[in-house]
């Protein structure tokens, strides 16, 4: 148990795959008694330029006092969260993470459905500090993503591939929101 705050601010003018706007998500947990505590600090920015969408992400993330519980540490790894990697393939103490990408608008749905049709590229670069994965992993790790994928009737979905220069690599089928 404990205290738990949070703030979400969204100025992006689509729920889902934005083309304009910027939102700050963040948290913080007091673990009462436990001896530590966790907060959360998530950018994102979005603009659009004819057909082309670029986005940016900071994100940080990890304990302020004593040290994360493996129940309840951060983690990076996943598609547009460190793509050449698995899923929460890094888990640690404390996190940074950055990304940039560029999508092309390629198409819309027909009428009656919604959403538009992208292909895109990412740049992502992150850092876990007191790991308890990978621990043979030292300094940024980064990452390059291409993928393609849009609003569909399903909700998102994503084909694509990372690459982290390590020598991983995932393809992804995603059908969410990253």
């Amino acid at each position: 148990g404990g205290f738990l705050a949070k703030m979400e601010f969204d100025q992006f003018d689509r729920l889902y795959n934005p083309t304009t706007g910027w939102a700050a998500y963040g948290n913080y947990f007091y673990a009462a008694g436990d001896g530590y505590d966790r907060a959360e600090l998530d950018l994102r920015a979005a603009q659009s330029i004819g057909d082309y969408v670029f986005h940016g992400r900071i994100r940080g993330a990890g304990s302020l006092t004593g040290t994360l519980p493996f129940y309840d540490a951060v983690a990076l790894g996943g598609f547009l969260n460190l793509s050449g990697f698995v899923r929460n393939q890094i888990i640690g103490d404390s996190l940074m993470y950055g990304n940039v990408r560029v999508e092309k608008v390629v198409g819309r749905l027909p009428a009656g459905l919604r959403g538009d049709m992208r292909v895109g590229v990412a740049l992502e670069g992150g850092q876990v500090n007191g790991r308890y994965t990978e621990t043979n992993l030292n300094g940024w790790q980064s990452s390059v993503t291409a993928y393609a994928g849009g609003e569909t009737p399903l909700g998102m979905v994503y084909v694509g591939y990372g690459y982290a220069p390590n020598g991983m690599g995932n393809f992804y089928l995603f059908i969410g929101t990253p």
